[in-house]
């Protein structure tokens, strides 16, 4: 809705549709900057979409690795109020009550989300 697409203000957006949903999107286009979107020829919708037009789940992979960066085998984890990142390794990981925990698939995309890599490893004892 147009009210969720003002929600994202400040992130990108991807928008795919068909043919007969172009007006749509274009509203939904309009609500915020930074829209990307893309109208098939088409008239199919949801997965249909993906499965009748080839490039759509290509679109949809590059968006992704550009906003996000592309996934590691070793993401990254941050304090859910947290302002930095640690690898899985930083005692800082093990300290963290895991409610407070927020995991990342890559430090791009933790940097996407605007922290910045720890620059220690944790404390140099675990707490009592």
């Amino acid at each position: 809705s147009k009210a969720d697409l003002r929600e994202q203000r400040g992130r990108r957006v991807l928008l795919l549709a068909a043919q007969p949903d172009r007006e749509a999107c274009d509203v939904l286009a309009s609500a915020t900057e930074g829209t990307e979107k893309h109208i098939y020829a088409g008239d199919a919708r949801g997965t249909e979409l993906l499965k009748s037009e080839e490039d759509a789940s290509l679109r949809i992979t590059r968006f992704l690795e550009e906003a996000l960066g592309r996934a590691t085998r070793q993401g990254v984890f941050a304090s859910i109020n947290g302002k930095v990142y640690h690898f899985p390794d930083a005692r800082w990981v093990q300290i963290i009550k895991p409610t407070n925990l927020r995991a990342f698939s890559s430090p791009q995309e933790a940097e996407s989300r605007g922290l910045r890599e720890s620059k220690t490893k944790g404390p140099l004892r675990d707490r009592p």
